[in-house]
């Protein structure tokens, strides 16, 4: 088995649609297994990022330090479902590649 390529986002919209389509993702993974650690887990965090990002805003470096979906689906995730496991570290990626950081100095 092959990992499907990991999605570059590169604008905004790219990843605020990732975002939405990662949300569903794991409402359908866990409305198979709704006591997964994982999962939840997982949920929480995009769900904080969803919340975050809410109208536009940039993570601060404070929350930008707590996202850790990207090495979750790395390490947890693979096996249970590969595409949604690539399309949460192309979120994390651009998160931490591509955001600007809210507050941050120029």
């Amino acid at each position: 088995m092959t990992f499907p390529k990991i999605p570059d986002m590169i604008t905004r919209l790219e990843f605020d649609v990732g975002l939405r389509d990662a949300l569903y993702g794991i409402g359908q993974l866990l409305q198979a297994d709704p006591t997964d650690p994982t999962y939840l887990a997982l949920s929480n965090q995009l769900k904080a990022i969803e919340q975050w990002t809410a109208g536009g805003k940039d993570l601060t470096q404070q929350q930008k330090d707590r996202v850790t979906m990207g090495l979750v689906a790395q390490r947890e995730l693979k096996g249970d479902d590969p595409d949604l496991a690539a399309l949460l570290i192309g979120l994390h990626n651009h998160i931490l590649r591509r955001m600007p950081t809210a507050g941050a100095k120029p």
